[in-house]
């Protein structure tokens, strides 16, 4: 039997939190949840994941913080960003940066769940 993919949300809205733990649960996925950027970087360092989806901007540490705790570790985790400020250069650091996909506020559940099924597969 295949081990079910796991899934980190870092957002500090509980609205988002909320609705993409729902639906990546619904879609079969483990996921969990932290407020803040310095949480998930410490929920990181205690777990493994196959997806980090994080807000950019949040209090403590970014979603470019993330990115990079992602990237030093040399682990094959994919990292969705995801930001409510829609700039080209937002968008070019987050591509610069090394981010698996970005998505933009407001977002569709479709973009999500194709977002992580293609980070996935």
């Amino acid at each position: 039997m295949e081990t079910k993919k796991s899934i980190l949300i870092v957002d500090d809205e509980e609205g988002i939190r909320n609705l993409l733990c729902s639906v990546l649960s619904l879609g079969g996925y483990n996921v969990s949840t932290v407020s803040d950027g310095l949480a998930g970087l410490e929920e990181l360092k205690a777990g493994d994941y196959d997806v980090v989806i994080s807000d950019m901007k949040m209090p403590k540490a970014s979603g470019l913080d993330i990115l990079a705790e992602v990237k030093k570790t040399g682990r094959k985790t994919k990292v969705i960003l995801i930001s409510g400020y829609n700039t080209e250069e937002e968008a070019n650091i987050i591509k610069e940066a090394g981010a698996f996909s970005f998505l933009s506020k407001p977002f569709t559940l479709d973009e999500v769940n194709e977002t992580v099924r293609k980070a996935l597969f």
